[in-house]
């Protein structure tokens, strides 16, 4: 296990020293434990830990990007496969340094992808297997990983797919565990199918005297735009389900050209979310041994099932795996409730999911064996995760200040001129609504005239959006805090347009922004450390190398080393490579140093706000994840 260690400073996070792990021993199923010494800093620090690869540091530079970093760390792949045990990565960010004994989970995710075969077709018995055109070379870290899982492949520029592997030898009709491949690009099936990574099996069909040769494609869950895709830290399964005839005479022939007389599914897993078992001849996974259930009563949660078997059984048990004899098993199509009513369970007519029912509100915890065959796995039932209430998302802002949200804008009221774009995003129920993108009743806004808000009335509302507030007040002030603290389900949004915006407030908050009033303003960019929350967002992800519209030349930024150092996160810089937008996720504040960014202002010189509600462009990702953010934070359960 080696530790590199990336220090902040004003163009992110660059690389400054790497550690070694040590007294690395296992600590149970798939869990290590193991201690590194890293120097003390209040500085804020990132961690990137990389396990099973060889001369980590070597080639990197101090000051290095990230950006540099991962492009550095590429490894060879050969037609004898790596030069290593499974590689794997996670990352660690510490916002306030590192000053003391610290204690870390992570969850390490594998550098390449592992391909399995199973053969059910009568017809056919499996010999072997091959691999055509894997890529030559892999990146041991991934470009874009969010909540440790991976959407789409990191290829180095320099990778071809030129390697072919096999045969590799196969027992009883199955091949597992012995087929690790690097991350490929998808390609279109029309044109360059012939050129993708692909798998080749042979066997012997029906009564013929020699092996014939068979393509299967990599097409993910059965999506043609997925063609040739492959991802790391997931599990191809590819399931011969019938063979109609005899295939090519060479596995470099059938490599070469379009599938044929061959059915084989293929599902793709994620690793650190699926648990499938084997014996000789048959499987049995599941998309999690942990059923989540949100807390209120009839709310459901499901897990897939995939298995070769016709037909399974499912038991109640206590926690410590105990059968309760007193309650029938069930099988496909069938339903049961825990002696102690807590849950009812089903299992789908085709036996490819178990959702479970809550019928209680609160925390609760059920316990479930399967029996497969020979094959058995235990389930846990969690009840009390994160549930959206689906409510309405209450905004109070004032009405008689620049930027203004309007005075009650979902019954007609029209916003200021500076934030006409961004609530139309907020009024369209595509994208907030009981069938939106997230879905709750909508988003409410109320204005009131002037900058006073009186205690009672604060309370009927989930954010504060303060705009210009030139002329606001101590008093006010400490209430704004007062109410903010109060609840952890509240978010308050700070403006700090210009050196009288909200002067009392950003006092309070210790935070001392510098303006910008001088030509030129040339577009704000996207912060290389954009938080994943906004930069994936449920709106779609967001382009880090967008440009985002200056409307004018008036606008505030916060030092980047002190927000950095404070807990704000940045979303988007300015001209000097401050803050103009950021969050400061530990308060619930979001600071805003341009107005303007709400609207779709006449400029040629990035990305704006559409009045039309639609989220296309990364300004309005940007605004629509933000706003998804802040729903999820003040609708959410536990």
């Amino acid at each position: 296990m080696d530790i590199l260690v990336f220090e902040n400073t004003e163009s992110g996070y660059r690389y400054a020293s790497s550690v070694s792990g040590y007294s690395l021993v296992s600590t149970g199923e798939d869990t290590y434990e193991f201690r590194a010494r890293i120097v003390a800093t209040a500085d804020p620090l990132k961690l990137y830990l990389v396990a099973n690869t060889s001369n980590v540091a070597q080639g990197l530079t101090v000051g290095d990007s990230e950006d540099q970093v991962k492009a550095a760390l590429v490894r060879d792949f050969t037609s004898d496969g790596f030069d290593t045990t499974l590689p794997m990565f996670a990352e660690q960010e510490f916002p306030a340094g590192l000053t003391t004994h610290t204690e870390i989970d992570v969850m390490l995710v594998r550098s390449v992808a592992r391909v399995d075969v199973l053969n059910t077709a009568s017809a056919f018995t499996l010999h072997s297997v091959y691999v055509y055109r894997a890529n030559d070379r892999y990146q041991v870290i991934p470009d874009h990983m969010q909540d440790d899982r991976v959407t789409e492949p990191s290829i180095p520029a320099s990778a071809q797919r030129n390697v072919n592997m096999g045969p590799f030898a196969v027992t009883n009709n199955q091949f597992t565990e012995q087929l690790y491949l690097p991350e490929s690009s998808a390609v279109s099936p029309a044109t360059e199918q012939l050129t993708a990574t692909t798998v080749v099996v042979g066997g012997r069909y029906e009564d013929d005297t020699q092996d014939t040769y068979y393509r299967m494609d990599f097409i993910p869950d059965e999506n043609t735009e997925l063609f040739g895709q492959i991802l790391r830290n997931h599990r191809y399964i590819f399931t011969i389900t019938s063979v109609e005839g005899s295939g090519w005479n060479t596995p470099g022939e059938a490599a070469n050209n379009n599938s044929s007389q061959i059915e084989a599914g293929i599902k793709a897993w994620d690793e650190n979310t699926m648990y499938m078992v084997y014996d000789a001849t048959d499987y049995f996974g599941v998309s999690s041994r942990v059923i989540q259930v949100p807390a209120p009563v009839g709310e459901e949660g499901s897990i897939l099932v995939d298995t070769s078997l016709d037909t399974y059984l499912l038991y109640w048990t206590d926690a410590q795996g105990n059968i309760d004899s007193s309650i029938a098993p069930i099988t496909w199509g069938g339903s049961f409730t825990s002696g102690d009513g807590l849950f009812t369970v089903s299992i789908s007519a085709d036996g490819t999911r178990i959702t479970a029912t809550a019928n209680s509100t609160g925390s609760n915890e059920g316990h479930l064996l399967v029996r497969a065959g020979r094959l058995s796995v235990t389930l846990t039932i969690r009840q009390g995760v994160q549930n959206l209430i689906r409510r309405t998302l209450n905004v109070l802002g004032s009405s008689s200040e620049i930027g203004s949200l309007g005075d009650f804008v979902l019954t007609g009221s029209t916003p200021g001129s500076r934030a006409g774009g961004m609530v139309s995003i907020m009024r369209n129920t595509d994208n907030f609504g009981p069938q939106g993108v997230i879905p709750i009743e909508g988003i409410s806004i109320a204005g009131r005239a002037g900058v006073n808000f009186p205690s009672a009335l604060l309370t009927l509302f989930d954010v504060l959006y303060l705009t210009y507030l030139s002329s606001d007040n101590t008093t006010s002030v400490a209430n704004y805090l007062a109410w903010l603290e109060a609840n952890d389900r509240r978010v308050m949004i700070v403006q700090y347009d210009n050196s009288s915006t909200n002067i009392n407030m950003l006092n309070a908050l210790g935070v001392s922004p510098r303006y910008n009033t001088t030509d030129p303003y040339p577009p704000f960019t996207i912060s290389p450390d954009i938080p994943e929350v906004i930069r994936r967002g449920p709106f779609g992800e967001v382009d880090t190398t967008a440009l985002i519209r200056c409307q004018d030349n008036t606008f505030g930024e916060i030092d980047l080393s002190f927000a950095l150092a404070n807990g704000i996160s940045p979303i988007l810089l300015g001209k000097t490579g401050g803050v103009v937008l950021g969050i400061d996720f530990a308060d619930r504040i979001v600071y805003s140093g341009d107005i303007d960014l709400y609207n779709n202002f006449a400029n040629s010189s990035g990305e704006s706000i559409t009045h039309d509600g639609q989220v296309v462009n990364n300004m309005e990702k940007i605004i629509a994840n933000l706003w998804a953010w802040i729903a999820n934070l003040v609708l959410t359960e536990e």
